[in-house]
């Protein structure tokens, strides 16, 4: 979402789609060991989540509704996972 954000303010309100990011997630994915204990397809259905949180962003900021800007949410808010495809390393 950050980097969503910055390309919004500061790249003169460009956006970052889920392709850009789902394409970024096997270069974190193998630079950060820690990601590794989260499977791959679980990753990119929260990018997918967050994708649709934005798109419907800016279908209220084209139509001239009050958009109301997709927010952080703490630990104990996000408190689902989903697992879209069996077999791919989750145990």
């Amino acid at each position: 979402m950050q980097e969503r954000r910055d390309a919004y303010q500061h790249l003169s309100m460009t956006t970052v789609r889920y392709g850009d990011q789902s394409a970024q997630l096997k270069d974190i994915r193998r630079s950060d060991p820690g990601q590794g204990q989260w499977s791959f397809s679980s990753q990119q259905a929260t990018l997918r989540r967050l994708d649709k949180a934005m798109q419907a962003f800016f279908r209220r900021v084209k139509a001239g509704d009050k958009p109301g800007y997709p927010r952080f949410r703490g630990a104990n808010r996000f408190d689902t996972v989903e697992f879209p495809k069996d077999g791919d390393g989750v145990r």
